[in-house]
């Protein structure tokens, strides 16, 4: 006879779409995620997911940002929520303190102009879905989220009612970005935190390839 925990993940990944926080919910951390907010709301934390796409096909967190809004701001019942200001800023302001970013994460004279109007009585993401459309048929798992009024980028429209505007003013960007002049009375966080330590001591201990 089967296990029945071993049951119910097969009949969760049936359909071979599941994102780790679909698996989390459903099968439960003691039915409880007081321990991801004290996480989450720990001041050396931040907030960011990224592993390249190595695992495409298999798993998809890329409903994290706008999970953040529809649950932890506006949907948690079993325990306290997070305040809406407080999610923004880690997503924004503190995201671009942490990677040396000093140019924007800020609605401020100055700053560049990347802003999300987001509609939050619509704010809310699909089941994922599978997409066959990398290189020689390779798959990868896609999320839509809906909600988004407009996406602005450099003060320019590149998404508007959750679709591509196909406009494409962003860059690749190679190290930290300085702010831009005039606004250094602005406030920034003050020196290294112990997270940033923690990255730098990590990097420099990382082997070095001749």
């Amino acid at each position: 006879m089967s296990h029945p925990l071993r049951v119910r993940i097969l009949r969760l990944c049936g359909d071979n779409v599941l994102t780790n926080k679909q698996l989390a919910d459903r099968l439960g951390v003691d039915h409880d995620h007081e321990a991801l907010r004290e996480m989450m709301t720990d001041p050396n934390t931040v907030l960011g997911l990224s592993d390249g796409g190595a695992h495409c096909g298999l798993i998809c967190d890329v409903s994290m940002p706008t999970y953040l809004l529809t649950h932890w701001v506006n949907g948690r019942s079993r325990g306290p929520r997070l305040g809406l200001e407080q999610v923004v800023r880690k997503q924004t302001r503190e995201t671009a303190e942490f990677y040396g970013f000093a140019d924007r994460g800020l609605l401020a004279p100055g700053y560049l102009a990347d802003v999300n109007v987001i509609d939050f009585d619509r704010l809310r993401c699909d089941a994922p879905t599978m997409a066959y459309d990398l290189p020689a048929g390779g798959r990868r798992l896609i999320q839509r989220a809906h909600g988004y009024a407009s996406t602005v980028k450099r003060g320019v429209v590149v998404r508007e009612d959750d679709s591509a505007t196909g406009e494409r003013p962003g860059r690749l960007l190679r190290g930290a970005q300085h702010a831009c002049d005039g606004v250094a009375d602005i406030p920034v966080a003050p020196g290294p935190t112990r997270r940033h330590r923690l990255l730098r001591t990590a990097h420099e201990s990382a082997p070095r390839s001749s």
